[in-house]
């Protein structure tokens, strides 16, 4: 939905939530719009909520979440994901055991099982 295409994600079993990196994230209009991507084109939507996260450091910051359909290996799932910077991480989505939890099975030792 987001036409995001071959992404590697970081599977977080610690992580509650599952998260977006994104250069801007603005509201506009009674929308939310961000790029996921620099010079990446502009998304905007209408249905998102601003919810209040704890962040790896264990700080609180509100953030924006939003929901989309993510394609996993042959699976697809509907996903909430916050967005926020993420430039610093070495993966651009983080997958948070909500969105994971009940429909696969983690097995660290195993990498790329759904190909690169």
């Amino acid at each position: 939905e987001l036409k995001l295409y071959h992404v590697e994600a970081k599977i977080d079993t610690g992580a509650y939530r599952s998260a977006l990196h994104c250069e801007q994230i603005f509201e506009q209009n009674k929308q939310i719009c961000f790029q996921i991507f620099k010079d990446s084109e502009l998304i905007c939507l209408k249905d998102f909520q601003k919810k209040q996260i704890k962040n790896s450091f264990g700080d609180t910051e509100i953030r924006y979440v939003i929901k989309t359909l993510m394609r996993i290996g042959k699976r697809k799932i509907k996903i909430s994901l916050s967005l926020t910077n993420r430039e610093k991480m070495k993966y651009a989505v983080l997958l948070g055991r909500k969105a994971i939890k009940g429909k696969f099975i983690v097995d660290v030792e195993n990498l790329f099982v759904t190909g690169k």
